[in-house]
């Protein structure tokens, strides 16, 4: 947050344009531009009065992005191994089409399979033992 009270400043007390804000302060030079366009449409007022908090001026500049992100359901692991292990022609990707029927908006499968690789390298205990 710091770093974008500094975009902001940058622009009102000095003067500089998007790109100059952004090279002076390593970022793309989009973000500048953006950030300072944002703030314009917000009506942000500069200096930022003292009421203006991190989450407030959050809320200013990205007012779609206050929705909690949404959970998606977390497959059955355990059942997972037992189907892998007992199961002729049982893969992890079959599993996951499985899981995806069952839960359209669900993970994809790299993150589907992101509790596999964490069983097998020992991170988590195995199933059943």
């Amino acid at each position: 947050m710091r770093q974008i009270r500094e975009v902001l400043r940058l622009p009102y007390d000095l003067g500089l344009s998007g790109r100059e804000i952004a090279r002076s302060l390593g970022l793309h030079h989009s973000t500048g531009a953006d950030l300072v366009g944002r703030a314009q449409r917000a009506q942000i007022p500069w200096p930022l009065p003292p009421a203006w908090d991190d989450t407030r001026l959050d809320q200013a500049l990205y007012p779609g992005n206050q929705v909690r992100p949404r959970r998606r359901p977390e497959p059955d692991g355990p059942a997972i191994h037992t189907d892998l292990r007992h199961h002729k022609g049982m893969t992890l990707e079959l599993a996951w089409v499985e899981y995806r029927q069952a839960h359209p908006e669900g993970l994809g499968y790299s993150q589907f399979c992101v509790p596999d690789q964490r069983w097998r390298s020992g991170n988590i205990t195995r199933p059943g033992r």
